[in-house]
């Protein structure tokens, strides 16, 4: 058995657990945050900051697709190493499809949401 390998098997478990134990933490998060948006933040002055929000998501995440999908190039390419691989694409994609998600988000968003004319 190479080291790489004996690597993936001694992280494994470690890697599934803490993704499942954040899976209920995120969805009490955005639970939370549709009860607060929908009681609290309705005006117009919210939508803004809730634009804003959705622009810092798409940038953040597409920032994250950026930096990852690029890493696994290099290590196959470059490198000839595919140890690993599978975590920097399987990142990579998630990165990438939530920022699509935002981005049709902040698309809906300005179209349907523009301010009137006053």
């Amino acid at each position: 058995m190479d080291c790489h390998y004996a690597e993936l098997l001694d992280h494994s478990d470690e890697v599934v657990l803490s993704r499942l134990g954040a899976a209920p933490i995120a969805a009490v998060v955005a639970l939370a945050y549709m009860v607060a948006r929908r009681k609290w933040f309705r005006d117009a002055e919210s939508a803004s900051v809730r634009r804003v929000g959705l622009l810092l998501g798409f940038g953040a995440f597409g920032f994250a697709a950026i930096l990852l999908l690029p890493v696994a190039g290099v290590r196959v390419l470059i490198d000839r190493d595919t140890a690993g691989l599978g975590r920097w694409l399987a990142d990579g994609f998630v990165a990438t499809a939530v920022c699509l998600i935002y981005g049709w988000l902040v698309f809906l968003s300005r179209r349907w949401h523009r301010p009137s004319a006053a």
